[in-house]
Order: C-alpha cells, then sequence, then structure tokens
C-alpha cells in the first residue's frame, strides 16, 4: 500500500503525539528532614519554619514553593475526623495549610518524604506514574496524593480580598484571630495523610520574600478523644 506525503506526515505526528507522555519524565523533589514533622496521637505539636508567601506565591503561577513551606505526615484512621491548626504570633503572616491523602502507603518513613516537583497546587490531585528523584536515578514508582481540604487565615487582609487571592478553590477562613488558622476534615480511608503548612498575602510586616525570610509558626493536631 502507498501513502502520499501529507498522509506519511500526519501518521508521523500521530505517533510523536502518542510518544510524548510515555517519553516524558517527572523529576520528584526531596523533602530535607528539617521541612518534615510526624505527627501521631501523643505527638501532637511542632514548630515550623516556612516564608510568608510560601502557600501561594504570586511570581511563580499563584503555586505554592515546595521547599519554602513545611510538610507533615500522620496516619489516620476512617471515619475519625481531625483538625490542623497552625498559628503564629508575627504581624501580617496568614498561615495556611493543604491535605492530600496517600493511597496505598501505609508506613511513614523517608520512602514517601518527597514531591513531585519544586511548586504544587493548593487544591489539586497529584498524579506521576513513575517519577525520578531529581539528581539521581531513583525510581519513586506510582506517586499519588489524593486532595483533601484546604484553608487558609482571611482575618485582617482587609474587607476586599485582591483578585489575585481570590480563587474559588481556596477556602477563606475567618475565625476573628489573624494569624491563625484551623482546617477540619474526615478521613475517608484509613491510610497516610500527608498535608502542607506555608503562609499567604503576607502584609507589609512579614513582607520578607529573601531566602532567609522565613518565620516560626505553631502547628498543631487534635484528635477526638480515645
Amino acid at each position: 500500500m502507498k501513502f502520499n506525503k501529507k498522509t506519511m506526515t500526519l501518521r508521523l505526528i500521530l505517533a510523536l503525539t502518542i510518544a510524548l507522555p510515555v517519553m516524558s519524565t517527572q523529576a520528584a523533589t526531596a523533602l530535607t528532614a528539617t521541612k518534615v514533622k510526624v505527627f501521631n496521637s501523643t505527638n501532637t505539636a511542632a514548630t515550623m519554619s516556612v516564608k510568608a508567601d510560601s502557600w501561594y506565591n504570586l511570581t511563580m503561577g499563584y503555586l505554592g514553593w515546595t521547599h519554602h513551606s513545611n510538610w507533615g505526615f500522620v496516619k489516620l484512621q476512617r471515619g475519625k475526623p481531625v483538625t490542623i491548626e497552625v498559628s503564629t504570633s508575627v504581624p501580617g503572616f496568614h498561615p495556611a495549610v493543604s491535605i492530600w491523602f496517600r493511597p496505598g502507603k501505609t508506613k511513614i518513613d523517608s520512602s514517601i518524604q518527597y514531591m513531585n516537583a519544586h511548586m504544587y497546587s493548593q487544591f489539586k490531585d497529584i498524579y506521576e506514574a513513575n517519577p525520578l528523584l531529581e539528581n539521581t536515578n531513583t525510581k519513586l514508582g506510582k506517586f499519588q496524593m489524593n486532595f483533601v481540604a484546604n484553608g487558609f487565615d482571611r482575618d485582617g487582609m482587609g474587607d476586599t480580598l485582591p483578585a489575585s487571592y481570590d480563587q474559588s478553590m481556596l477556602n477563606r477562613l475567618q475565625d476573628g484571630t489573624p494569624g491563625k488558622v484551623s482546617v477540619s476534615f474526615m478521613p475517608e480511608a484509613s491510610g497516610i495523610y500527608q498535608f502542607v503548612v506555608g503562609g499567604i498575602n503576607p502584609n507589609i510586616q512579614a513582607a520578607d520574600k529573601t531566602v532567609t525570610g522565613f518565620y516560626e509558626v505553631t502547628t498543631t493536631l487534635k484528635f477526638p478523644p480515645l
């Protein structure tokens, strides 16, 4: 069977288009030990060091910055509610949290303490078929994080939130206390949950965006009575 040049070109384009997802490899990034905290029913609080715009950065496509945020891991049981509270005494700092479920993971160790990129969405599922750890040839296998909930401290930001911060998938929380946010959720499955802590829309007092502009926040998990 003979093909004209136009047909051959179309077939080549189609073949390349099909092959592209297969050839694409995502480079995952490891979370350093200083950026990771493990929580449980007896270890419920930790001090974290994050930047004031780490959860929602205007210069990075409105995404969060993986290494300017801090990360928590906790093993939870289905149907038992949990609250994650983040607070700070730094004027102008507005803390924020996003939570994901790590399906198929049964143990909290270094094998799951990584992210799929240097940036993250605050409200999306994350999936990579077979990412490689950056700067190595280590295959991490299927990388999957199912989005659960998020929230940020809306108190003290003024009457009108700037349009750039007003995405519908961001949960604006007000409790009357600037510098504190609490996000509660009910685990729909038992297993490992991973969450990120950062900041959004800093006021002038906490607007330092240099490499050294990290601030301490207190993260507390509240579990139901045993």
